[in-house]
């Protein structure tokens, strides 16, 4: 749909400026809100990261009540999630995202001995039983 006459869905709404077309309206895409989501509705980092369900609801109320046309929450997960499953040792500080204070591979011995996941577990585990819900 190109014509600006009747509204677009959020999805048309992208893929018509992706296209370089003009939307009946700019599309709001918003990458990384997890800090301000968790503030907002009252998450703890925990549980943002660790509860598929909450972690979904307050993605899904966050794009409707702020009218959201593409809301990547994966980044949290990607960033934060991801690194213990591979050996990337990260901690919380406070109530706040975690941040990495060590990583697996230092030298070049330790390409030997990584191994990549066959499986999701761990926090990447839950991010992809949050995807379940969009």
């Amino acid at each position: 749909m190109t014509s600006t006459a009747n509204k677009m869905t959020p999805q048309e709404r992208v893929a018509c400026t992706m296209n370089g077309e003009k939307p009946d309206k700019l599309p709001i895409v918003v990458i990384n809100s997890n800090t301000f989501m968790c503030m907002y509705y009252g998450l703890s980092v925990e549980e943002y990261v660790s509860d598929p369900v909450k972690c979904a609801d307050a993605n899904i109320k966050f794009i409707k009540e702020f009218e959201v046309d593409c809301d990547l929450f994966p980044t949290g997960y990607i960033l934060y999630g991801c690194g213990p499953e591979l050996g990337v040792k990260w901690k919380f500080v406070g109530d706040q995202f975690p941040g990495f204070i060590d990583v697996p591979i230092n030298t070049e011995a330790d390409l030997e001995s990584f191994m990549v996941p066959t499986e999701p577990s761990g926090y990447f585990k839950t991010y992809v039983e949050t995807m379940r819900f969009f």
